[in-house]
């Protein structure tokens, strides 16, 4: 009883312990998956602005909000995915605004008050946007007025508006709000730049060095020693000069964002001539059919990849196959299958006709269908009154489509269509109407959902044309062709696992691989490849080493390696180790061409007694200045132009280091520069103009880098 009692105690405290731990794990599960929380609080945030942290949810909300602008500006009921990764670039360039920008504006006090709003709007100042968006209608200009009544009616309180304006009153107001904002925004980033410029001075002084300095030239002897003439396998690089590299050069790999390098390879889909043959036949065995249907825009419909109406051709317009065998042929003759690029065609020739290309049109629509499909109230009984108008002479047709016409791109000018073409046979019917109407006459015609009062103004002269209607098959790769293509990619991934994998393949040109370098965290696409910002999202999750599955883009499958991984800032040395081999090597080559060009100086007089011991030849260049770039026979080097001109004639100058070698010179002629012949105020104004113009973008530049602004869009767009 003793040993079960202590077994029993013992299992007592064991049982308290696991059920204390499942009750522990079960609240720090529950505390760690929280949002908000460690990782996944990281990984909700969409951007870091000046020590804001911007999170999915907030940013989601802001372009939800940019994006009903966008659909009640262009009168859409949805963006395309261009203009949604439009929206996303605003909603992020507002948020720098508002939380870098506008707080620098508002540390130097700047502001744009009531009065110096209005004078924008209706002033002697007129802001641009608004002359562009306050034209009146009536007469295509700015007017005053006509902002002055648009502004009152928008500021209205809602309790105001009738019901049945309130949705397209709250529009115009969402317009307004947006167009009061940029407006400001506008004026303030002008009042900051004409800081920056104000502050660009240049002083005649400087002028006169200026012109000095680059009119003045010189013509140099000097010996090199290029880096070329000692192979790189002759250095070791240790640890040291690599450190030594960094230190030296590390802030030229600075940047404000992060990025990525890869190296992907591609697997076409293209159509094999099989394909091509296959599709050939699919659209030659349609041909009997199409010569004998009569319903011609009914078979394209059915048959045909562009699904094309019949178009009536000119002469001109035909191509040598279609122009040979159609223009004189009797009605039903088909041609083809023939080829025209990547699209195998059936062209049949309908009818011929007389008649002109083209007619001048001026008409009302008045719709009498609701969005919804429903009878608009009245909508027919005001057609029906508008046309008597016009036919009684109490009203031009003019006069009535500027005050009534439901067709807002043509209301404006008071009906006028202008010169619209003729159309495939009951593809439109005002269009058909209007080529047989008669010149002058006021016609009145019921649509499907609105009713036309329309006037030809003038007709082209009438010429001969036939209707065509085309049947076409692209040549597109077959199902076969793509699982092919996908297991050469399959087999391509099963035997490429590392970046030297990669490298090899690219070096046996056994598959196409490219390079992508130094891609950025908001990039739209990773080289050509179509609709690729998943593959940008990819490599950002992804670390250096690590393979993608197969993907396609396009008619592409593509496999990829993230190569290299940059984070914002200035990188550590382990990244950019390669990038720093070139420097540490010119470094090391560098000391030893000093050593050996001074050793060569001992007890020599010229450059002629140097030469030798150094197994080169003296050379020259001649005009060299401060504009100069490219040395003849040297290449890109700075310092050696600013030796050249800098150095005292006669004087042996070296050994100094360059970007491609060792050099010892020696000027021989020394032109001097010449004082400015032009006005030195005009020089002054062009000189401050250009460094204002650069300095503005680099403040703006400066105010994000200051911020720390950091962009994790590609989490989730």
């Amino acid at each position: 009883m003793a040993i079960i009692g202590k077994i029993r105690n013992r299992m007592g405290m064991l049982l308290v312990v696991l059920v204390g731990v499942a009750m522990l794990s079960f609240i720090l599960g529950d505390f760690l998956s929280s949002a908000g929380f460690f990782f996944s609080g990281e990984r909700s945030l969409v951007a870091v602005i000046n020590g804001e942290r911007i999170r999915i949810d907030h940013f989601d909300k802001l372009v939800k909000e940019k994006e009903n602008y966008y659909m009640v500006i262009n009168n859409k009921e949805s963006l395309d995915n261009a203009m949604r990764d439009q929206v996303v670039d605003d909603v992020f360039n507002d948020l720098i605004f508002q939380l870098i920008t506008q707080k620098q504006y508002d540390r130097l006090g700047l502001r744009v008050g009531s009065a110096e709003f209005n004078d924008m709007l209706t002033g002697e100042f007129i802001h641009p946007i608004a002359r562009r968006y306050f034209t009146n209608p009536q007469t295509g200009q700015f007017d005053k007025n006509f902002v002055q009544n648009y502004v009152n009616n928008y500021l209205l309180d809602e309790a105001n508006i009738s019901e049945d304006q309130l949705p397209a009153w709250r529009n115009e107001r969402l317009k307004w709000s947006q167009l009061e904002e940029y407006i400001i925004r506008d004026r303030l980033n002008n009042k900051y730049n004409n800081l920056i410029a104000k502050a660009m001075y240049v002083t005649s002084k400087e002028v006169v060095s200026q012109n000095l300095e680059t009119s003045m030239s010189a013509d140099v002897r000097f010996i090199a020693k290029n880096y070329s003439s000692l192979p790189d396998s002759a250095i070791q690089i240790e640890k040291k000069d690599l450190q030594a590299a960094y230190e030296k050069h590390k802030m030229r790999y600075r940047t404000d964002f992060a990025s990525r390098s890869l190296k992907y390879a591609v697997f076409e889909v293209i159509p094999t001539p099989e394909d091509r043959l296959n599709i050939y036949n699919e659209i030659f065995a349609l041909r009997k059919e199409f010569e004998a249907t009569r319903e011609d825009s009914l078979f394209v419909l059915q048959n045909s990849d562009s699904r094309r109406e019949p178009v009536f051709l000119h002469k001109e317009k035909l191509t040598a196959i279609l122009d040979s065998a159609l223009w004189d042929a009797p009605d039903g003759k088909v041609v083809g299958p023939y080829a025209d690029g990547d699209t195998f065609k059936l062209a049949k020739r309908i009818l011929e006709k007389t008649s002109p290309d083209s007619v001048k049109l001026r008409a009302i629509l008045i719709a009498t269908k609701l969005q919804d499909g429903k009878e608009r109230p009245g909508g027919k009984e005001l057609a029906d009154s508008l046309y008597g108008v016009i036919m009684s002479g109490a009203a031009t047709l003019e006069e009535m489509a500027l005050k009534y016409s439901d067709d807002q791109t043509t209301k404006n000018d008071s009906g006028d269509v202008g010169w619209v073409k003729q159309s495939a046979p009951g593809q439109n019917l005002l269009i058909d109407s209007a080529f047989a109407a008669q010149i002058g006459k006021i016609y009145k015609l019921e649509l499907p959902i609105v009713t036309a009062i329309f006037r030809v103004e003038a007709k082209s002269p009438p010429t001969r044309k036939i209707l065509v209607a085309f049947v076409n098959r692209e040549v597109v790769p077959s199902k076969a062709t793509e699982n092919r293509v996908f297991n050469q990619a399959g087999e391509f991934v099963a035997k490429h696992k590392t970046r030297e994998d990669f490298e090899r393949a690219q070096k046996e040109g056994t598959v196409l691989i490219r390079d992508e370098y130094y891609l950025r965290d908001n990039a739209r696409q990773v080289g050509g490849l179509e609709d690729s910002r998943r593959l940008v999202r990819w490599a950002f999750e992804s670390e250096v080493g690590e393979v993608s599955a197969i993907e396609k883009f396009g008619n592409k499958y593509v496999v990829a390696i993230v190569t290299r991984k940059r984070s914002a800032g200035v990188p550590p040395l382990e990244e950019i180790e390669e990038e720093l081999k070139p420097f540490a090597l010119r470094e090391k080559k560098a000391r030893k061409f000093k050593e050996e060009i001074r050793t060569a100086m001992e007890g020599s007089k010229s450059l002629d007694d140097i030469a030798p011991r150094l197994q080169t030849n003296v050379q020259t260049a001649t005009g060299l200045n401060f504009n100069s770039y490219f040395v003849p026979g040297v290449g890109y080097e700075p310092a050696f132009v600013g030796a050249a001109c800098g150095a005292q004639k006669d004087n042996i100058y070296g050994p100094f280091q360059g970007n491609n070698g060792v050099y010892v010179l020696q000027v021989t002629q020394v032109t001097p520069g010449k004082a400015p012949e032009q006005s030195e105020l005009r020089t002054k104004v062009r000189e401050m103009s250009t460094m204002a113009g650069y300095r503005s973008g680099e403040a703006q530049e400066a105010l994000k880098s200051y911020a720390g602004v950091r962009d994790y869009r590609y989490r989730f767009y």
